[in-house]
């Protein structure tokens, strides 16, 4: 028996003929996910919108604007300012900030604290825009709260980021702090010792050429200490090969040189002058002044260079540009209801159509 093959007058007839049981059922298949949607909880949306601090070398600021023309900017993969502060929104610590004020782990009513920074992670997105500002959306329930803590992760991030920043200015500084107390101690033991000899023996002065040698000593030693502190402190940015720290070590090698072939004795733990048709308490008061003389000029490079870096560790202090603050949102953000009734409905009337058209083929 030959089957009689179906126009698409015959299907609509098939579901005009059905349009009672087609429209029951989309009705219900609506109303259902109406209800279902009331019945969701409610989830709120707040954004801010930050600049990362500018701090890049003028060449290649330039060489950035001139690829930006030909819409080139991701040949470098962006700025080392804007990964740092992406990886930082993305870190544990702005999760942990959060969690420890907002408590988290209560509101997601996780078991420990792992499996909450999984759930906050994904309630959070990060986003780059193609001006280089950098978005930080957080998704929550709470409609009075979500702003808040958004601008609290921000705030947390301005905190990490300049602790970052100073650290480099920081460690300079400390290394230059204690130098400097050292310096001061060794200075007072001198000045110290120099009374004591004084007190002891009745001595006032020294001849002037022996003042004067003793001078040249501690200024040659003075400037040879500062020449290694300014290697020690230029090894940590300049590359070993650059020309700079080959100059300075031969300066260094040039000036140790030359003060131990005119100042160092045998004994080359302690300096002191060749003063041997010098009586013996003039000689012990010519090293003792020498010591005192040497840490003073010591004290005269390394003071400014100490109160540089405390300077230089507070303008390292680059803080987060807010273009756009997190405000309360007024609406939710899922569910949306109107979205998810529409496609309800279009789902539920494809889905009856096709029964219908099933059960008549069956039949």
């Amino acid at each position: 028996m030959q089957v009689k093959e179906l126009t698409l007058k015959d299907y609509w007839d098939i579901i005009w003929n059905h349009r009672k049981f087609i429209v029951i059922f989309v009705a219900i298949i609506s109303i259902i996910t109406a209800g279902i949607t009331l019945i969701l909880p409610k989830w709120y949306r707040a954004k801010t919108v930050i600049l990362p601090p500018v701090k890049e070398q003028k060449t290649l600021s330039s060489l950035r604007s001139d690829l930006a023309a030909f819409g080139l900017t991701g040949m470098f993969g962006g700025d080392q300012n804007q990964m740092k502060i992406v990886a930082i929104l993305k870190s544990r610590s702005i999760l942990e900030a959060l969690d420890t004020k907002y408590n988290f782990q209560e509101k997601y009513g996780q078991k420990n604290k792992q499996l909450t920074y999984v759930a906050m992670r994904e309630n959070i997105k990060v986003e780059v825009g193609e001006e280089m500002q950098i978005s930080f959306t957080l998704e929550d329930k709470n409609q009075n709260l979500v702003a808040e803590m958004t601008n609290y992760a921000i705030h947390c991030l301005d905190s990490i980021s300049i602790e970052l920043s100073t650290q480099k200015a920081k460690n300079n500084r400390i290394f230059l702090e204690a130098r400097v107390e050292n310096i001061k101690d060794s200075l007072r033991y001198f000045e110290n010792k120099i009374a004591q000899l004084m007190k002891k023996t009745g001595l006032i002065s020294l001849e002037g050429q022996l003042i004067e040698e003793i001078k040249q000593a501690a200024m040659m030693k003075a400037k040879l200490t500062s020449k290694e502190l300014e290697y020690r402190l230029l090894e940590q940015t300049l590359n070993p090969d650059s020309e700079k720290l080959k100059r300075l070590a031969m300066e260094i090698k040039f000036l140790k040189d030359e003060f131990k072939s005119t100042f160092i004795d045998n004994d080359k733990s302690e300096l002191f002058v060749a003063l041997n048709e010098v009586p013996d308490i003039q000689k012990k008061f010519g090293r003792l002044k020498r010591n005192e003389l040497y840490y003073q000029s010591l004290l005269e490079f390394v003071g400014p260079q100490y109160e540089k870096a405390k300077i230089e560790e507070q303008k390292d202090t680059e803080t987060i540009q807010v273009l756009d603050k997190a405000r309360r949102p007024d609406k939710r953000f899922f569910p949306r209801r109107s979205l998810m009734v529409v496609l309800a409905f279009i789902a539920a009337t494809f889905l009856a159509v096709v029964i219908v058209l099933l059960k008549q083929r069956y039949k």
